[in-house]
């Protein structure tokens, strides 16, 4: 967990070992701590005045409640200042809540079969206010890389024309039988249960076209990580010209690889029935995903990855509590949007979010890393770490990736610094940061397990000779780009102080 004492998030647990024992407002007499205080000091909260953070018991604040709470004022800033504590706006109108254990576990007593067959999830957003989406609408042809490295990829992007996106989609009267021939019908397939949100075993493509079809079928179910890159079913497809002008799969990672291993998280076939609700989430390494819309009919619910709300995000996810919960009461603001047949977007690097399915769907999508989004992979990364994110659903060769980023990104530095933007000029300096702590941790003396030194050397490319040298490297290289840039800004400032002097004259 990040130390709270440098963190601007307003609360957050923290594991014990990792912080002190004590806050500002514990009892300061030896052994005054009763024991039950102690076992509820893994929250704590932070004054958004003065920036200490305390546990939240030792406050009178109870830990369940943190998270509600929108800006701390701690008593002593109380006295000083006109702030107070505030708390985010619930509904009025009665929440639902979902248990996924007990689903899962087979209590279904309380649930309708409508309920258990998706629809509880379409009641609980019906009683939710989301506010509508200010994320830019563009045409297919504004799309393009100098645009990205201009203005960023900061927020979600809705392209409802995509004409000038220089893609190729299966028409919309493709069907999952299609696509089951396609892929081949004993492909194995991944189906959610949208009910408990879990994996259901042992489908097929053809038993998944079978159920998809049938016209009386009553269970809600969803397809969402079908990848599709190796199949014949790839020959129908070209990502957008941005998506592959951007993606290090196609720009970074060694192509004499692509005949044996690499990620394969570039084409993903979404098939949703009515209902299908994927819960909150971030895509996994951080990667920013395109999504076009096939046939049918698909509303998101987006939260800004601030890092208040992060770190709220963290906690949810690590709480035994999460199934109870529904992440959005917790933040600010979560916005919608609403995609028919026909539109794409592209979602940025961190961005936390919800689907739902308001109409049968069949979606092509797929996930990329890239230069503009480098901080955020790192931070999602470090995230599915600390909350012991199973491999299976992370981003395959992750840290493999970033050492071939470094090595390519040192080649440019060299030879084209002038073709990064801030952007990436920044994230490369996170970069580097996360290359020397690999590195750091490869010391006996780190304190890190062995088992966790021998994964680090194994993600470290086999043509890697001296990733030391290499890190050493592209830091001096980073370095010049940096001075540039102050040498740049220094030169702006000083012209703008002698047009500034020289108006004052005129004056």
């Amino acid at each position: 967990m990040t130390d709270p004492i440098q963190s601007s998030s307003s609360s957050i647990e923290v594991k014990i070992e990792q912080q002190p024992l004590t806050c500002p407002s514990c009892p300061t007499e030896p052994n005054a701590i009763p024991v039950w205080l102690r076992d509820r000091t893994e929250t704590w909260i932070e004054c958004d005045n003065c920036d200490i953070w305390y546990h939240a018991v030792c406050v009178n604040v109870d830990p369940t409640d943190v998270e509600r709470i929108e800006n701390y004022v701690c008593s002593k800033c109380a006295q000083t200042t006109t702030q107070t504590t505030t708390w985010l706006r619930t509904s009025t109108r009665e929440h639902s809540r979902i248990n996924y254990a007990d689903l899962d576990n087979g209590d279904m007593a309380a649930c309708t079969k409508g309920e258990r067959s998706g629809n509880k999830w379409k009641k609980l957003l019906e009683e939710k206010r989301f506010t509508a989406n200010r994320f830019k609408k563009m045409k297919g042809g504004e799309l393009t890389l100098e645009w990205v490295k201009k203005t960023g990829l900061d927020e979600p992007i809705i392209i409802e024309d995509p004409e000038g996106l220089d893609m190729v989609m299966p028409g919309a009267d493709t069907t999952v039988s299609d696509i089951a021939v396609a892929v081949g019908l004993d492909h194995p397939v991944d189906v959610i249960d949208v009910s408990t949100q879990q994996e259901l075993q042992g489908w097929t493509m053809e038993s998944w076209a079978a159920f998809f079809e049938d016209p009386n079928r009553t269970d809600t179910l969803n397809v969402i990580s079908l990848e599709v890159s190796d199949t014949p079913f790839a020959s129908q497809i070209v990502r957008p010209r941005i998506v592959r002008e951007l993606d290090w799969i196609e720009n970074v990672w060694p192509r004499h690889l692509r005949l044996t291993e690499y990620p394969k998280v570039q084409l993903y076939c979404l098939m949703s029935v009515k209902d299908s609700y994927t819960d909150f989430h971030i895509d996994f390494g951080g990667t920013s995903v395109f999504y076009h819309i096939i046939r049918g009919e698909k509303n998101f619910y987006f939260i800004e990855p601030t890092p208040k709300n992060m770190k709220k995000y963290e906690s949810w996810i690590s709480s035994p509590d999460q199934s109870l919960n529904f992440f959005a009461d917790f933040v600010k603001e979560c916005q919608i949007v609403k995609l028919k047949t026909g539109s794409t977007m592209v979602i940025p690097t961190g961005w936390i979010h919800a689907v739902f399915t308001p109409a049968d769907s069949l979606v092509i999508g797929g996930n990329f890393l890239h230069s503009m989004g480098i901080a955020g992979q790192l931070r999602t990364f470090e995230l599915e770490r600390r909350a012991h994110v199973p491999l299976k659903y992370r981003f395959p060769y992750f840290e493999r990736m970033i050492w071939y980023a470094g090595a390519f990104y040192c080649d440019v530095l060299k030879d084209s610094p002038h073709a990064l933007c801030p952007t990436e000029i920044d994230g490369l300096t996170e970069l580097t940061k996360f290359l020397r702590r690999q590195l750091a941790k490869l010391d006996k003396s780190s304190g890190v397990s062995a088992e966790e030194r021998k994964a680090i050397r194994n993600a470290m490319p086999d043509n890697l000779t001296d990733p030391s040298q290499l890190t050493r490297r592209l830091q001096r290289r980073l370095n010049r780009v940096l001075i540039q840039r102050l040498e740049v800004a220094k030169d702006e400032l000083e012209a703008c102080l002698v047009r500034m002097k020289r108006e004052r004259e005129e004056d």
